[in-house]
């Protein structure tokens, strides 16, 4: 059994505590850079099975947008962001006025655009972790990714949780006002003993038995 699947109901309430608290700023970050009004909810942090991942989007096979950023410091993995086309297409048309209508095709302003939405919810998350956890931890340089979502969780998982088969979503829905709710699904992948780290750190320790 891997460690995600030991993670019981008050892990990943830790892990949602740190959501919401991410979420506030990374609201206000979007707020002033949409300028609307941005609010971000952040439902629930659950473990499902990496294979069943794609079954969160409304079509398993559609191209997605995934803004990937390296984590250093006292902990290392990746934290990953996920949206659907549509969901992208949304918050590229609210910047810059207009959106793609293939999103493999993607000029640089739009590539930037999203890309700097991935920092910030990535950063604002990694930010939220680390004063909750104590921990030093820093976050790379994002990278976007355009794929179908098998194809970015099987790259990004493969290079630091090769034996696991399960993964730790914090779902992440974007309110821009006026629009429709954007489901976004923030994925954190660290290397499984950095995830031990986290747990012994905040006073909890996983039990074979879970």
């Amino acid at each position: 059994m891997g460690i995600f699947e030991k993670l019981g109901p008050q892990h990943l309430d830790l892990f949602k505590e740190i959501g919401n608290i991410g979420a506030g700023n990374t609201a206000t970050s979007l707020s002033m850079m949409m300028n609307s009004k941005v609010e971000i909810s952040v439902p629930s942090a659950k473990v499902i099975p990496i294979a069943k991942i794609p079954m969160l989007f409304e079509d398993p096979e559609e191209i997605v947008a995934g803004v990937r950023m390296g984590i250093e410091g006292d902990m290392e993995g990746y934290l990953l962001f996920v949206i659907d086309s549509a969901g992208a297409k949304k918050i590229l048309k609210k910047l810059l006025g207009t959106s793609p209508e293939d999103m493999t095709e993607l000029d640089p302003m739009s590539t930037s655009a999203l890309s700097e939405i991935g920092n910030i919810v990535c950063g604002s998350y990694l930010m939220a972790f680390s004063g909750f956890t104590g921990m030093s931890v820093n976050g790379k340089v994002p990278e976007l990714i355009v794929d179908m979502i098998t194809a970015i969780i099987s790259e990004t998982s493969i290079s630091v949780m090769s034996e696991e088969d399960y993964i730790l979503i914090v779902e992440t829905d974007i309110i821009i006002e006026g629009e429709e709710k954007i489901r976004g699904f923030l994925m954190f992948l660290p290397e499984p003993e950095a995830l031990l780290k986290v747990i012994s750190k905040m006073g909890m320790g996983i039990e074979d038995g879970e």
